[in-house]
């Protein structure tokens, strides 16, 4: 069985499927987070399903929420330790770019309720802080994109994964980390676009 899970922006999702056939799925808007827990849990009850028969738990590390990716990982790590799973970390870069193949340069919003925050992506490094950041203004030449609401992001990982079906194995983290990008990276952010926009410059 595959097991999805992701709480790393407002609200959370779990969804479960077996040879391609989803057993179950749940969401909450909400930004309680803590409660993915307790409903994955009941809904593992429900489904009289065991969570010895997981095999691969897949885990949206952010960037986003510090609390919602820290019930995560929480969950993750405590079942690792526990159960002969295997874990593959996803992030939501990964995530928008499953969603908009052709993008190279992309971002989208880190809060809901500040419309001016935003999580930046300039290329395929996703662990790299030098090209990933958060930032209160985008260039022009980056694309904005909505990640998927709470209720289909977790199927949405399922995809995801599917569609690397072939490379699981090797995606199975080595170590679990989550992905944090905060307020200290937004000096990085100016830096490396103005570095970035002198040289596209130079060698025009």
């Amino acid at each position: 069985m595959y097991l999805a899970i992701d709480s790393s922006l407002k609200g959370y999702s779990a969804a479960l499927s077996k040879d391609n056939e989803l057993l179950f799925s749940l969401s909450d808007n909400s930004s309680k987070s803590q409660y993915l827990i307790t409903d994955l849990k009941q809904a593992f009850e429900e489904h009289s399903l065991k969570l010895t028969d997981i095999e691969y738990l897949i885990v949206n590390i952010g960037p986003g929420s510090f609390t919602g990716i820290r019930t995560a990982l929480t969950l993750v790590k405590a079942l690792e330790a526990n159960l002969e799973l295997k874990v593959i970390t996803v992030n939501n870069f990964q995530i928008l770019r499953y969603l908009n193949p052709n993008a190279t340069k992309l971002a989208f919003r880190a809060s809901l309720k500040n419309t001016n925050e935003y999580f930046v992506s300039l290329n395929e490094r996703y662990d790299d802080l030098d090209s990933n950041f958060f930032a209160t203004e985008i260039a022009s030449d980056i694309s904005l994109f909505e990640l998927p609401d709470a209720k289909d992001f977790a199927g949405m990982i399922l995809d995801y994964a599917f569609s690397k079906k072939d490379q699981l194995q090797a995606l199975v983290a080595k170590e679990i980390m989550p992905y944090y990008l905060r307020e200290p990276s937004l000096r990085l952010a100016k830096d490396l676009l103005r570095k970035q926009s002198l040289s596209e410059n130079g060698s025009k």
